[in-house]
């Protein structure tokens, strides 16, 4: 099985950015399933033979580690839904990979993807900064609940940070974000 990257080639689309899929091939012959990532990036910013964000690009590094996480819940998805059932047809596997990226609650693929981030990250950053991670994390978590937000990739945007900011300055807690 393999999991590449590339951009949408739509060219209709009236957005400098592309929209960036996910191919998974390799579970049945000439059958392949196509993700939606929910990320964009600008061509001209992306590196096709590497399949990921340029280093030129602000935020390479989130993107394409948030790329590789997607990478390996596809993986995990896989794995986990063979080793239930080795004799599964592609139909049902790809069932299971959509219903694993298609939840109704985006709440727990950010907070999925916010630990996985911190797991890849832990032997470059320094305790201090995992502490400043996981300290931002819990004010995420509190404004969720507080608030009844849900907080998923798609709804992180300039009215969510004034209200979290809102909330953490109201409640004396103003995370510093690293």
């Amino acid at each position: 099985m393999t999991v590449n990257f590339y951009l949408n080639n739509d060219l209709r689309s009236k957005y400098d950015e592309k929209s960036i899929f996910a191919y998974v091939r390799g579970l049945a012959k000439g059958k392949t399933i196509v993700l939606n990532t929910g990320e964009r990036i600008n061509p001209k910013y992306w590196n096709n033979e590497k399949q990921q964000a340029k280093v030129n690009y602000t935020g390479s590094p989130e993107l394409n580690e948030y790329l590789t996480a997607f990478k390996e819940k596809i993986k995990k998805v896989v794995r986990e839904t063979l080793t239930e059932n080795i004799d599964l047809e592609f139909d049902e596997i790809k069932t299971a990979i959509l219903s694993a990226f298609n939840k109704s609650d985006n709440k727990s693929n950010f907070f999925e993807v916010f630990k996985l981030f911190l797991e890849l990250r832990k032997t470059e950053l320094s305790e201090g900064m995992i502490k400043k991670y996981k300290v931002l994390q819990n004010h995420l978590q509190d404004f969720e609940k507080d608030t009844n937000y849900k907080i998923s990739f798609n709804s992180i945007d300039l009215m969510f940070m004034i209200g979290f900011q809102t909330i953490c300055w109201l409640s004396n807690s103003t995370p510093t974000i690293p």
